[in-house]
C-alpha cells in the first residue's frame, strides 16, 4: 500500500511538472502556430497542443512509472523469498507449527500469507488446509492482476485520446478551409493536420508499450503465483498424515478421557497447535 501511494504521488508530481513546463513554454513562445518546425521537439511535441501536453505525455510518464513499480514488486524475491521459504520449511520439519504460524503471519510475502492461511485451518484436517491454500492463492493472484490492469487501461485509453486529438486537428483544418473560403494557406492547413497526426502518434506510442508490458507482467504474476502454490503444497505434504496398513484386530481398549477422544483422528499439526496454545 505504501509503495502504491508513493508511486501515485511520483506520477502525479511528474505530470504536474510537465503540464506547468508546457504552459510556461507555450506562453513564452506563442509565435509559430503552424509550420516552420525546426527540430523534433517542436514537430512531435509542441505541435500536438494541449492534448499532448496535459494528457498524453503525462499518461506516458504514468505508464513508465508503473512499469518500474511492477518490475520491483512482481519478482520472486518479493513474492516468494528463498530465505523465508527455507525458514518456514525448517520450522515445519521441526514440528514447530505454532512458531511457523506466528512467523508467516508477521511476514508480508505472498508465500507466507498462503502458508499462514493454510496453517490457520489445521483444525479441519489436511483437506481443509489444502482448500484454504487454494483460496489464499486465488485471492492474492486476483489482487495482483487487478493492479496490473492499470497498464491495460492505459493501453486501451491512449488510442482513444489520440483519436480525440485527431478529430480536433481535422476540425481545425476544416475551420481553416471555411475561414479562407476554400483556398487556405498550405502552411496553415498543414499545421492543423500536423496537430491531428501528432496526437495519434502519442496515442499509439503510449498504447503499444503499455499493452506489451501488461502481457509481460500478467504472465509473470501467473507464473510466480503457480510456483508459490507448488512450494506451499510441498510444505503441506510434510504435514499430511501417512496412511498406514490396518493392524490386526485387538481387544477394545479402555474408554479414553474426553480430551483424548477429541484429539483422536486430528492431524498432528492441529494437535500440536492446541498443545502450544494450552
Amino acid at each position: 500500500m505504501i509503495g502504491n501511494v508513493r508511486t501515485a504521488r511520483l506520477c502525479g508530481a511528474g505530470a504536474l511538472l510537465v503540464g506547468l513546463f508546457s504552459s510556461v513554454a507555450a506562453a513564452a513562445d506563442p509565435a509559430p502556430t503552424y509550420g516552420g518546425y525546426t527540430n523534433a521537439l517542436e514537430q512531435f511535441f509542441w505541435s500536438g497542443g494541449g492534448i499532448v501536453w496535459f494528457i498524453q505525455f503525462p499518461l506516458s510518464i504514468v505508464m513508465v512509472s508503473l512499469a518500474f513499480h511492477y518490475a520491483l514488486i512482481f519478482r520472486r524475491g518479493t513474492i516468494m523469498p528463498d530465505e523465508i521459504r527455507q525458514q518456514v520449511q525448517a520450522l515445519i520439519e521441526q514440528r514447530q507449527y505454532r512458531e511457523a504460524l506466528e512467523f508467516t503471519g508477521a511476514e508480508p510475502s505472498m508465500f507466507s500469507y498462503i502458508v499462514h492461511y493454510a496453517l490457520s485451518s489445521a483444525s479441519g484436517g489436511y483437506a481443509a488446509m489444502r482448500k484454504a491454500l487454494d483460496e489464499a492463492v486465488e485471492e492474492r493472484t486476483t489482487k495482483m492482476l487487478r493492479r496490473v490492469e492499470y497498464m491495460n487501461m492505459i493501453g486501451a485509453v491512449s488510442p482513444m485520446i489520440g483519436l480525440f486529438g485527431t478529430t480536433y486537428g481535422i476540425i481545425l483544418a476544416l475551420n481553416e478551409l471555411v475561414l479562407a473560403r476554400g483556398t487556405p494557406e498550405p502552411a496553415q492547413l498543414a499545421g492543423a493536420i500536423s496537430t491531428a497526426l501528432v496526437c495519434t502518434f502519442w496515442g499509439l506510442m503510449t498504447a503499444i508499450p503499455a499493452l506489451m508490458l501488461f502481457a509481460i507482467f500478467r504472465n509473470r504474476v501467473d507464473g510466480l503465483a503457480a510456483d508459490c502454490a507448488l512450494a506451499a503444497e510441498d510444505l503441506l505434504g510434510a504435514i499430511q498424515p501417512v496412511n498406514r496398513p490396518a493392524a490386526p484386530a485387538a481387544p477394545a481398549p479402555a474408554r479414553q478421557p474426553a480430551k483424548a477422544e477429541a484429539s483422536a483422528g486430528r492431524p498432528p499439526v492441529a494437535q500440536r497447535l492446541d498443545e502450544a496454545g494450552a
